[in-house]
């Protein structure tokens, strides 16, 4: 390769944004890494009540997900997120410490959670989506792999980069849920964890 032929890192940047935007198929109007993108309309599809996949939140525009996150989640997004995980909802509702008369109440009212509370649900939403994402990355489809019941059970594993503490104690602040994305990110490219 000439030095001709490298490109800059700005152009390696805007490539990999219009490579995620058209994966994302992104915002309408919007600018995130100098690239517009189009929506599909999660903020929307969310406040209708309609059920956005792990994976197409994790994949999506954070700016979208700020959205979502101030509109609020409907709140049977946690019974919705506790069957992913192959977990009851009241274990759920303990990660997100949020309690279970809040999510009754506003399921039953039709109202959203906070944005606190969604912010905490998409982190656990995301974390799934992430591994799904990585699964698929992996390259072999063949293989039956539900992510949702593998978050579950590594969340509540003490792990040694964590001081033996649990993935779901951190899940409940965004720095724990930064914290806990980035090691199983590293864990993958098979960093010490």
């Amino acid at each position: 390769m000439t030095v001709k032929d490298r490109q800059t890192p700005e152009a390696v940047a805007k490539k990999a944004a219009k490579r995620v935007a058209a994966q994302v198929k992104g915002l309408r109007g919007i600018k995130y890494a100098g690239v517009t993108v189009k929506s599909d309309g999660f903020a929307r599809r969310s406040a209708s009540g309609q059920f956005i996949q792990p994976r197409a939140l994790y994949r999506a525009n954070p700016l979208e997900r700020i959205e979502m996150a101030r509109q609020g989640l409907p709140a049977h997004y946690v019974q919705k997120t506790a069957k992913l995980l192959r977990t009851t909802q009241d274990r759920l509702n303990q990660t997100l410490h949020i309690s279970r008369s809040t999510i009754d109440r506003k399921t039953r009212e039709g109202e959203p959670l906070s944005q606190a509370q969604s912010e905490r649900l998409m982190g656990v939403m995301m974390l799934i989506g992430q591994v799904e994402e990585i699964m698929s990355e992996a390259g072999d489809e063949s293989v039956e792999f539900d992510a949702g019941a593998w978050v579950s059970e590594w969340i509540e594993e003490p792990l040694p980069a964590l001081g033996n503490r649990t993935a779901s104690e951190l899940m409940d602040t965004a720095e724990g849920q930064q914290l806990v994305s980035r090691l199983l990110a590293q864990s993958v490219a098979g960093a010490y964890v």
